[in-house]
């Protein structure tokens, strides 16, 4: 998802990487991917739902809920100020937009965050709108996606926000014990008191690559420590080889560009997967081979239905048809 981006006045989205700049509708049409060299860059939250669901069947729930200032909040600027230019940048209300949907015809609850709305921060109200997706998912007996990109708690809420991560955890866990699934995409960042709550708790992680992922960010570590981490310390790749997320997914696509396809003349997209997930996927020969610690694959199918079969797997339920197609392109040796 999305990494930092520069955003000119005539509204063209800066490469952090290579230094492009695209404008917006093109990065639509490219999943947000740049087209010079495949970096992924931020990718609105109606955006993302637009990715993910079947056309027509998102319903928004929650939407009224805003965010006031029960502390009233002010540093350089006063919170109440930083909302309203949130509000009027992004055309959201809040960090997270959450709703029903089908994915594949299947009806599902997502919750997904907007970086660009005050760093995707959990306060109050966004911790009540998760925990309240998790809460009519488990009322209505649905799997529940979440995507993330946040820079954590909001600090202008104080402790009130730090208590969103138990509120969130919990309702959580009451959904798992109904026996429901629920999909933990991780975005670029996905740090602080969100990372430490419902989203490291998905029954799949998903990451997509070069995302940084963790409790707290790296050069806060460094400045504490007054040593240097290693580059790629909090980076999804790293994440994965220890084991910690289960899917890493190149790109993320619109639903009519399956993976296996270049996309705006970026590498063909794999997905890797790791052991523990290829034997609960049954791969052919998984765990045959001792010692090996992942293989890579690519899934013809687009990013939705991925998401939906490991939704299936994780409620024990089974894949039917050629929905979900995997294809060995030989081990991993990591």
């Amino acid at each position: 998802m999305a990494r930092s981006s520069g955003t000119t006045a005539d509204s063209l989205t800066r490469c952090p990487s290579c230094g492009t700049e695209t404008s917006s509708a093109a990065l639509r049409a490219s999943a947000w991917l740049c087209p010079s060299c495949g970096w992924h860059l931020v990718m609105p939250a109606r955006d993302r739902l637009v990715s993910l669901v079947d056309p027509g069947t998102f319903k928004e729930f929650d939407r009224r809920l805003v965010s006031g200032d029960p502390l009233r909040f002010a540093d350089q600027r006063a919170y109440r100020a930083r909302l309203l230019e949130a509000r009027r940048r992004t055309g959201l209300r809040e960090a997270v937009v959450v709703g029903q949907a089908k994915i594949g015809g299947l009806p599902v609850v997502l919750a997904v965050f907007d970086f660009e709305f005050m760093g995707g921060t959990m306060g109050s109200v966004v911790g009540e709108k998760i925990a309240d997706a998790f809460e009519v998912a488990t009322k209505r007996r649905l799997p529940v996606i979440t995507v993330t990109s946040s820079g954590g708690a909001r600090m202008q809420e104080g402790m009130l926000s730090l208590m969103q991560m138990a509120k969130t955890a919990a309702a959580r866990a009451r959904h798992n014990s109904a026996g429901l699934a629920h999909i933990s995409v991780l975005g670029h960042p996905t740090f602080g008191g969100v990372a430490a709550s419902f989203a490291s708790l998905g029954d799949v992680l998903i990451a997509e690559p070069g995302a940084q992922i963790g409790f707290v960010g790296p050069r806060v570590i460094e400045a504490t420590m007054g040593e240097s981490l290693p580059p790629d310390s909090h980076r999804a790749e790293r994440l994965f080889a220890g084991g910690m997320v289960d899917l890493l997914l190149d790109s993320i696509l619109w639903p009519d560009q399956p993976l296996g396809r270049d996309v705006a003349g970026t590498p063909e997209s794999v997905a890797h997967v790791s052991r523990d997930m290829a034997k609960e996927l049954r791969f052919p020969e998984a765990g045959e081979v001792d010692g090996v610690a992942f293989r890579s694959v690519t899934i013809d199918a687009d990013f939705s239905v991925a998401v939906l079969a490991c939704a299936h797997i994780a409620s024990g339920r089974s894949i039917g048809g050629d929905e979900f197609i995997i294809v060995d392109q030989g081990l991993g040796d990591e």
